[in-house]
């Protein structure tokens, strides 16, 4: 089926195309990008393995609907997009909650574990093929992970050393100089659009840190990081962006 084919039978969504034939016990896939191109392309490649149910390709911003109506097994999500992360953790947490394969994901501790924390199941590199893609898919569903072993050994040696520090004394020297700064804007009760109006870079980036810091800082809610702040030596919530080792003032401009 042609990606034209397949815009043509759209169910209703503003951006969003629904396929119409059926595979028995195959897997229901969702494909979500910013990118119709690519939405498109890759329902068609995957629609050709034939291993998979496509069922429908999303926009970013009618995902959740998306999801709602077409309930599938998979939500197959462009990590190349602005604000995946958390397009990634809202499906996999909805009402359907469909189990969330990332797909062009960078092969980088920080990556990989912001997705793991967002509740994705199956990690799928930039350079991955068609069959690589639907493997990783049929072993979400299955509760299995597959990856490069690149990315299985980041994932292991991440784990390794996160199980090496005692739970609550998470090194703060792990962050970088611009992520105790945001950190200390977090525990300000700043919100990351507040935060990239006072550090002049763009909201995309300000996320990217706070999955990073939430990361490294092992907590799962960014109302955390106050908390881990106030048990610093030596330091409080109020003082951390102004510590000379770990932040430069809030109205200083920095690189992102």
């Amino acid at each position: 089926m042609s990606a034209h084919e397949i815009a043509s039978q759209n169910a209703g969504l503003p951006v969003g195309e629904r396929a119409s034939w059926s595979l028995p016990r195959a897997p229901s896939v969702l494909i979500v990008s910013d990118v119709r191109l690519v939405r498109e392309g890759i329902a068609q490649a995957l629609g050709e393995d034939g291993t998979l149910l496509v069922i429908g390709t999303a926009a970013p911003d009618v995902a959740d609907q998306a999801v709602a109506r077409f309930t599938p097994d998979v939500a197959l999500v462009d990590m190349r997009m602005p604000g995946a992360l958390e397009i990634a953790r809202a499906l996999r947490f909805a009402g359907a909650a469909p189990v969330v394969v990332a797909l062009g994901v960078a092969e980088s501790d920080s990556a990989l574990l912001a997705c793991a924390q967002a509740g994705v199941a199956g990690f799928v590199a930039c350079g991955a093929t068609t069959a690589e893609v639907a493997k990783a898919v049929q072993s979400a569903v299955r509760g299995e992970l597959v990856c490069t072993p690149r990315m299985a050994g980041i994932l292991l040696n991440r784990i390794g050393a996160m199980a090496s520090v005692p739970d609550g004394l998470s090194n703060p020297d792990a962050l970088t100089l611009r992520e105790h700064e945001i950190a200390g804007l977090i525990g300000d009760g700043l919100s990351n659009k507040q935060i990239a109006l006072a550090l002049g870079i763009r909201n995309a980036t300000v996320k990217n840190h706070v999955h990073n810091i939430l990361g490294k800082l092992r907590l799962t809610r960014r109302s955390q990081v106050g908390a881990w702040l106030r048990r610093l030596p030596g330091v409080d919530g109020s003082q951390v962006r102004h510590h000379p080792r770990t932040a430069f003032a809030v109205d200083q401009t920095a690189t992102a």
